[in-house]
């Protein structure tokens, strides 16, 4: 009797043991299937300023037009991004977005470019523009979101802490902090910023971004600065291959 006692109880025991493995197993391949579910797919809207008759400021040494610089930064942030978001552009040529040329063109080019930003519906909204100011020694890479908007102001201090880093202390050892404003595109309901990427009032920075190469490396700068954002606020995980 005690020894059909001892054998019930070694094969209560082996059965607790077998029972305990079991579940940590299927709770592992449970996990496993989570960790492989796709993440979430991000997209984003580039805004190349500008274009048509509305050139933008105009490179105080080589002559170049803003909007046709624009939007060759917009292209080249766009092949960075692409293998990890969905990219939108508001501006996919020279022309500008108002239709016909006559009075009231620059309001409706902006309200058209709203007009895509909310169709689209993107995660967040990158505008990229060219600065200009009085002073001709002002130069270097600046990030401007809307006054208020703690959204965009999260996204615009990792993106100028990125130019920072990589652009403005390197070629002119300064550096920028990410500042307010009162901005028609970005007034809606999604984490926006506008990118001045360099004075074309300066003279340096009117050379530098009329060179592909640098303007490449500009574009890599703010990729970096759109993904770290990304990966701190999100659960987004780029896709790697």
């Amino acid at each position: 009797m005690e020894k059909n006692k001892l054998l019930i109880r070694f094969f209560c025991i082996i059965l607790a043991i077998c029972s305990f493995f079991i579940s940590v197993y299927f709770s592992l391949c449970k996990k496993e299937i989570i960790a492989l579910t796709p993440p979430k797919s991000f997209s984003i809207v580039l805004d190349a300023g500008h274009g048509g008759v509305d050139s933008g400021t105009i490179g105080v040494h080589t002559g170049n037009k803003e909007s046709d610089l624009n939007l060759d930064t917009v292209f080249l942030l766009k092949e960075y991004l692409a293998p990890s978001l969905s990219v939108s552009l508001t501006r996919e040529n020279q022309d500008g977005l108002y239709g016909e040329f006559s009075e009231g063109f620059k309001r409706r080019d902006m309200q058209k470019r709203k007009e895509i930003i909310e169709s689209v519906n993107p995660d967040i909204v990158v505008s990229i523009h060219m600065n200009k100011f009085p002073s001709p020694s002002r130069r270097g890479a600046q990030v401007y979101y809307q006054r208020g908007d703690e959204k965009s102001k999260e996204l615009a201090s990792v993106v100028q802490e990125m130019l920072n880093t990589y652009i403005n202390i390197p070629t002119q050892n300064r550096s920028y902090s990410a500042n307010t404003g009162d901005f028609y595109i970005c007034k809606i309901k999604k984490p926006t910023i506008i990118i001045e990427c360099g004075f074309l009032s300066n003279e340096q920075d009117d050379k530098l971004l009329s060179q592909k190469s640098y303007r490449k490396k500009l574009a890599y700068v703010i990729y970096n600065g759109i993904i770290s954002y990304l990966l701190k606020s999100t659960t987004f995980v780029p896709n790697l291959d």
